[in-house]
């Protein structure tokens, strides 16, 4: 599989690189600048100029149109040759339509459109002009991603124009339609899993695991849904679900955690994994507002492990995990719902009040 600088910028998050990114001093800028001299492909010199002329941009004092131009270059750049990465869709790579610049970089994203029919080079274009507060948005919407309804990304596109959260309940519904596994089962499930170390494994994906790898992950579990390995690679990669978009979370990757989610609470509720933030946190907004309504997420996940609390009243590590799950949400029906049913029977008053301690 051939990779592409879209590729390499989704697996060097560079949207969080430019957002800790620091600013530069002059010796800085001027060896970033010789980076890209040398190789303009140097995707982490380029993100972090890019950060610093952002910054620049926002501060109270004057701006030059030489800064600004120096700025607008750079998005370029990631335009026309990384058109289809989360980055280029992120508040990084967009500029205010009163910006002298922001119809030169409006029409390289719609010249873009007309050599591929990438899903995520459309939906980059649109937030571009989402941002710009283009007129006329929705027709512009159907026109553009005709065919493409079924896509998640699409969905949530379309639930934010219409100001509603339908895609977020949609997947809740359908997680809360399907049966937990028998007892047995998740009993042998709970026990291999603790078997092996996988919140390392987690953790490593975390930190480095390539978009390659994880959708390697995801090939794998649709085989062989016991595969504990790439379930923690799954869980450790999503545990980052957030963007730097005007959704401020990314929809396919929010809708991929929250299966996962499901699939510890329902197979292995008693495990390490399960009690550990990366197998176990809920849904949360993103960074800087709450647009789309995330509790029906958490609601199911709650409902979830409000069923396997009635089926397995005396697994104290099950309902310690319940417990330590109601403490981390800000959902508050979710967490008013686990508190409820472990406070039925005094072990899991117990392990209610021994999560109180730890959170």
């Amino acid at each position: 599989m051939t990779i592409t600088l879209s590729d390499k910028s989704d697996d060097l998050r560079l949207g969080l690189l430019a957002s800790t990114s620091s600013r530069l001093t002059n010796v800085e800028i001027c060896e970033l600048t010789e980076k890209l001299a040398s190789n303009p492909r140097d995707l982490e010199a380029r993100t972090r100029l890019l950060a610093h002329y952002n910054r620049l941009s926002h501060s109270s004092g004057p701006r030059s149109s030489e800064l600004s131009n120096i700025r607008f270059q750079h998005m370029l750049w990631f335009v026309e040759n990384a058109p289809d990465s989360k980055f280029s869709g992120e508040y990084h790579c967009f500029l205010d339509p009163n910006d002298a610049n922001y119809f030169r970089l409006r029409e390289a994203w719609l010249k873009q459109l007309k050599h591929s029919e990438s899903l995520a080079r459309r939906v980059n274009a649109f937030m571009f002009l989402l941002h710009g507060k283009e007129p006329d948005l929705s027709n512009r919407f159907k026109r553009m991603f005709s065919g493409y309804e079924r896509s998640v990304h699409v969905q949530a596109l379309d639930a934010f124009l219409k100001r509603s959260s339908t895609w977020v309940e949609k997947l809740a519904r359908a997680q809360l339609e399907r049966r937990l596994p028998p007892l047995a089962k998740v009993k042998r499930l709970t026990l291999f899993a603790n078997d092996q170390e996988l919140i390392p494994v987690a953790a490593t994906a975390f930190g480095s695991a390539t978009k390659a790898e994880f959708l390697e992950s995801i090939e794998r579990l649709k085989k062989h849904p016991e595969d504990m390995h790439a379930r923690a690679i799954a869980l450790g990669y999503t545990f980052s679900y957030h963007s730097f978009s005007p959704f401020e979370l990314d929809p396919e990757l929010t809708m991929l955690r929250f299966d996962q989610l499901c699939w510890v609470i329902r197979y292995i509720p008693g495990s390490q994994l399960a009690g550990n933030p990366f197998g176990m946190d809920p849904i949360s907004h993103g960074p800087v507002g709450r647009f789309f309504n995330v509790d029906p997420l958490n609601e199911a996940l709650a409902s979830l492990w409000s069923d396997q609390i009635d089926k397995q009243i005396d697994d104290d590590r099950l309902l310690f995990n319940a417990a330590i799950f109601g403490q981390r949400t800000r959902t508050k029906s979710a967490s008013k719902m686990i508190s409820m049913q472990l406070r039925k029977t005094p072990l899991g008053k117990k392990m209610l009040s021994k999560a109180y301690s730890h959170y």
